[in-house]
């Protein structure tokens, strides 16, 4: 952390004996004080706001790092009277995020190339929720949001197929919450659609099913 004086009463931030700090720490110096001269972040924070941005920093020994740097105002007998200038490495989270990022969008090109689309069924709300690929296999015409109890739900399979979700779904339990089915969809307009599903059931304290 460093402190920085009121502008009113020092002419510009001093860091005493620079030179004699570790190289990582004159960065993070040198950092700071090439911010102070950006007037508007001074001027705003003895004005009582907090200024907080994520920059890069050159270190000799570790290479670039993302930082974040919060600059706080510190209050004193007579107001605020100093600036305090707190930076945290940021780079680990950064990479996680872009290789999150880069997993998702991976997984997305994937289920388009496959035809596969993902959905969500509250057997609680009777929300039923379809990833937006769904269109691609089932058509613009069936909606992504929908309403649906277990019996409305198996009025759009096949009749020759409801016997076996219906079994599955029964066979579904807290000790096997696994879903592997295969069947036909029926769709307005359209012959029937061959489809696999693949699910995990959740289940509350009492072993209802929730999801």
């Amino acid at each position: 952390m460093l402190v920085l004086p009121d502008p009113l009463h020092s002419s510009r931030p001093e860091v005493h004996d620079r030179n004699q700090l570790p190289a990582e720490s004159r960065s993070w110096v040198s950092l700071i004080l090439r911010c102070c001269q950006q007037v508007h972040v001074l001027d705003d924070c003895f004005r009582g706001n907090i200024i907080r941005f994520e920059t890069k920093v050159e270190f000799p020994d570790v290479g670039e790092r993302d930082m974040s740097v919060s600059f706080l105002p510190v209050n004193g007998p007579n107001g605020i009277d100093r600036i305090a200038c707190i930076g945290h490495d940021i780079t680990d989270r950064k990479r996680a995020e872009e290789a999150l990022r880069k997993s998702e969008e991976n997984l997305r090109l994937a289920i388009v190339a496959g035809r596969m689309y993902a959905y969500e069924w509250d057997v609680t709300t009777k929300l039923l929720v379809r990833s937006p690929e769904y269109v691609n296999i089932l058509g613009p015409t069936e909606p992504r949001i929908l309403n649906a109890t277990p019996e409305q739900a198996l009025q759009r399979i096949h009749p020759d197929d409801g016997r076996s979700v219906v079994r599955a779904l029964a066979e579904c339990s807290p000790e096997n919450p696994t879903i592997d089915l295969t069947y036909r969809v029926l769709v307005p307009g359209k012959a029937p659609i061959w489809l696999k599903s693949t699910g995990r059931a959740f289940f509350d304290g009492e072993g209802k099913c929730r999801v």
